[in-house]
């Protein structure tokens, strides 16, 4: 067989044995002169040295050239490396210093060849057993396998098993060439060696019934001039200190292990109970977390010492603690490159301290903002909260009345301008919380202008300088808002931002928590007062005009141009309401108070509803529009933000219709009005806020609303308008749209009777043109209105009233002049061609 194969060979490549030969030669000839000392020139080293790197070049071309593990069995047997390496070690001896690098390189070869050689039988046989495994079939055959197949199976089976043991045994002999080492290997070794053994199995009862602890000091015993020559001998400085630091934590585990151990035999007492509730233990090393978690129990069990031995053993615990308090101070001011972990706080990415004993390791040993957590009832938002903020934080939520998209995009215009910009933004699932879900965002639109907004989001926060701790700060800030009611808005601010605080402060280790809270507490609340003040300057419903739900008001185009009233009642409108917002500096540097209540009083139509319009058109200031409806359901709310958001023109539309009419105890029961009285002359200062309210009914009001300056202090009465001014309404009416020349408004406005408004005429008009446009042939915008349309439209809307008039003839319109006396009137002063004769 070995002939076969290296007759395969190339013959002018085979030059095995005369190498071989050769070498045996010089080794022989240097064995005979073993005694002597031989002359180099004597010994052509250098021409030994290129026949054995010839040598090694032709061997590693014959293992590349081999494809089968019996080629390689046939070369190894036919060259006999091992002994051919043998007798290398002789020449070893012959060549001297000056060659030994390049034997040492030589040999290396030689090894690597061997390797090499090795790795390929390795390969070869590892690619067999991938052919055996894709082989490994049973094909049922009428349903069964046939006993030729197992046969076939077995055969397989335990020619694969060989190979697998042969393969193991190879990779054995591979460990040689890699004999080498440094000084810090074997320091980590042992390092290593001590890693694997907390990582073994325990419990409480394996943890206490064998001394676990005390590991041997190893490789810091060596640490003298016995076994260190030099540097290289030498550890690195990060290997020393890790040694020295897992050594003195094993030692502090094996101390409290030792002290709970002797307190259970000598008392006795029943470990399992006196560490209950015990965490859980599967390996060494959560038992040794347990020890240091439990250690103050420790203290709660007195050792059994005499007063005379006792003395001795306080000064030696004395000089242990204050050994031990100067190697912590060393500890503490070791700096190794950037450091102890510190937390970047400007870094999204960055996490808070959450594990003392592992400052690198983020809240759940989970990367910083996790899509999911490992167990779907762990809260990712506490997940979040403990990384960026750290294990304590204080909540407080903010205190409001108005909206909920109103304060939220407030708070955030607040935070940013005081110098915090967001770093994350996210929510998380209401239906499992243990999962992050992207916030959706929304916008309203406010003065024209588009504000976004999210409901229920958690927004992350840093500021390099915070104005309140003059340092870099981080907060969190919870926007929630369920679809049925509840709604809140959080501020979370970290305890562990205050510890520069605290520290500064000297405050005893047991009193610390209290004092990072109260910092914490104080942060918040001034934050808040200045999140008022900003509100209350530049919030969105600063100057804004806007109703008691919040919407802002749709400005129906009417001023005071439109509106025909007395000069009289337009100059005590003015000097109430509009010189006191355009002098409300001077008034207040003066001491007098600018809160007023207007009235507004008098039956529907007469111009009541237009005076409101023309007031929030020209009111230069917050103006808050409340009908009824809203001041029953939120009249505490209305107040509190028409005074936060002073100047403010309050209006209350038809106040009759909140049941406070009456005398308390009398028709009314009192409760609505027992709150307004509070608001608009109770213990709160009404400075800055001017309430304009509106009446049909002034007369059946409580006496304490309307008869006492403080509360309602001018009244402005709008009476039926006589045919005057009926007239001057008409023509401000009819202004706008096109009609004929020539029209006589005088003998319609005669026909109208008393109780006609102005919303009577708008009435008129609108269905005059109605009637033009609907008679023209060719319809557009330049149709004129005549004479007929608006006689025709005033017939329809004197139809519509005296039907009102008919079904009410208790009704007076008029002091003196009831309903049925109108009718009658009326009635006279119809003419044949009235259109509803």
């Amino acid at each position: 067989m070995e002939d076969d194969f290296l007759s395969r060979q190339d013959p002018e490549e085979n030059s095995f044995s005369a190498l071989v030969g050769t070498v045996d030669e010089i080794i022989e000839n240097l064995e005979e002169e073993n005694n002597l000392v031989i002359p180099q020139d004597c010994i052509d080293v250098k021409g030994l040295i290129m026949a054995l790197d010839a040598l090694r070049m032709d061997l590693q071309k014959q293992i590349n050239q081999s494809e089968e593990v019996q080629d390689l069995n046939n070369l190894t047997s036919t060259l006999d490396l091992d002994a051919l390496t043998n007798r290398l070690l002789l020449v070893k001896e012959y060549i001297g210093n000056e060659h030994l690098d390049e034997y040492l390189s030589l040999t290396n070869e030689f090894q690597k060849s061997g390797a090499l050689k090795t790795m390929k039988a390795i390969e070869i046989t590892c690619n067999s057993i991938t052919k055996s495994i894709d082989q490994r079939t049973l094909t049922l055959e009428n349903g069964e396998i046939s006993d030729k197949q197992l046969k076939r199976i077995g055969w397989l089976d335990e020619k694969t098993r060989d190979q697998i043991f042969e393969v193991v045994g190879m990779l054995s002999k591979i460990v040689d060439f890699f004999p080498g080492s440094t000084a810090d290997g074997h320091w980590r070794s042992e390092l290593k060696e001590i890693e694997n053994e907390y990582k073994r199995s325990s419990s409480l009862h394996a943890g206490f019934s064998e001394s676990e602890f005390y590991q041997p000091m190893g490789k810091l015993d060596d640490l003298d001039d016995v076994w260190i020559d030099d540097a290289s001998d030498l550890p690195t400085a990060k290997t020393l200190l890790e040694s020295i630091f897992v050594l003195a934590l094993d030692h502090i585990y094996g101390h409290l292990r030792a002290m709970f151990f002797f307190q259970s035999k000598s008392k006795p007492v029943d470990l399992e109970t006196l560490l209950s509730p015990l965490p859980e233990i599967e390996t060494r090393k959560q038992f040794a977390e347990m020890l240091v978690e439990k250690a103050g129990i420790i203290t709660t069990i007195p050792f059994e010492i005499s007063e005379e031995e006792s003395l001795k053993l306080n000064d030696l615990l004395s000089k242990l603690i204050s050994v031990q308090k100067t190697f912590l101070h060393v500890l503490e001011n070791l700096e190794f490159g950037s450091g102890r972990y510190k937390p970047v706080l400007s870094d999204v990415n960055s996490h808070m301290i959450v594990y003392k004993e592992s400052p690198r390791t983020a809240y759940d040993t989970s990367p910083m903002w996790p899509m999911k957590r490992k167990d779907r009832y762990d809260s990712m938002k506490e997940l979040d909260l403990f990384n960026w903020l750290g294990r304590e934080y204080h909540s407080e939520d903010l205190i409001y009345e108005e909206q909920h998209r109103i304060v939220y995009r407030d708070f955030l215009d607040f935070i940013q301008n005081i110098g915090y910009e967001h770093k994350r933004v996210t929510a998380y699932d209401e239906n499992n919380r243990s999962v992050r879900v992207q916030p959706k965002l929304t916008s309203f639109s406010w003065k024209g202008k588009k504000n976004k907004y999210r409901e229920n989001a958690s927004i992350y926060f840093y500021c390099e300088e915070c104005p309140y701790t003059n340092r870099e700060m981080r907060i969190s800030f919870d926007s929630r808002k369920a679809p049925f009611g509840g709604e809140s808005l959080t501020v979370n601010v970290g305890l562990d931002l205050f510890r520069g605080d605290v520290d500064a402060d000297e405050v005893p280790a047991e009193e610390e928590i209290l004092h990072l809270r109260e910092f914490a507490e104080n942060y918040c609340s001034n934050l808040f007062k200045d999140f008022e003040a900003y509100q209350r300057e530049h919030g969105l419903l600063k100057n804004s005009k806007f109703n008691a739900f919040f919407q802002e008001l749709e400005l129906k185009g009417r001023t005071f141009q439109d509106l025909i009233l007395a000069d009289e009642k337009k100059k005590l409108l003015d000097d109430n309401i509009f010189a006191i917002l355009r002098n409300s500096e001077t008034l207040l540097q003066r001491g007098v108070e600018t809160n007023r209540g207007i009235m507004l009083a008098g039956p529907p139509g007469v111009g009541k509803s237009l005076t409101i319009d023309a007031i929030i058109a020209d009111g230069n200031c917050t103006i808050l529009f409340a009908d009824f409806i809203m001041l029953h359901k939120a009249m505490d709310m209305i107040f509190q933000v028409a005074r936060k958001y002073a100047p403010t023109i309050l209006i209350m539309e038809d106040i009759d219709a909140l049941g406070i009419t009456g005398q308390r105890g009398s028709r009314g029961d009192g409760a609505g009005l027992s709150s307004l009285l509070n608001h608009m002359d109770g213990i709160k200062s009404n400075n800055g806020v001017i309430t304009v309210a509106t009446s049909n009914h002034p007369e059946s009001l409580d006496w304490a609303l309307i008869a006492r300056p403080g509360r309602f202090d001018v009244r402005i009465d709008y009476a039926y308008p006589d045919h005057d001014v009926l007239k001057g309404i008409f023509e401000l009416k009819l202004k706008p749209y096109p009609h004929q020349k020539g029209i006589d408004l005088d003998k319609i406005v005669a026909k109208m009777p008393v109780g006609f408004t102005g919303s009577h005429i708008q009435d008129i008009v609108n269905q005059a043109n109605y009637i033009s446009i609907n008679e023209s042939k060719t319809p557009n915008s330049d149709i004129e209105i005549n004479q007929r349309a608006l006689e025709v439209a005033f017939e329809r809307a004197l139809y519509n009233f005296n039907k009102f008039l008919l079904e009410r003839p208790h009704i007076k319109l008029d002091p003196g002049t009831d309903a049925s006396e109108i009718l009658n009137s009326d009635r006279n002063s119809r003419d044949e061609n009235s259109f509803f004769v």
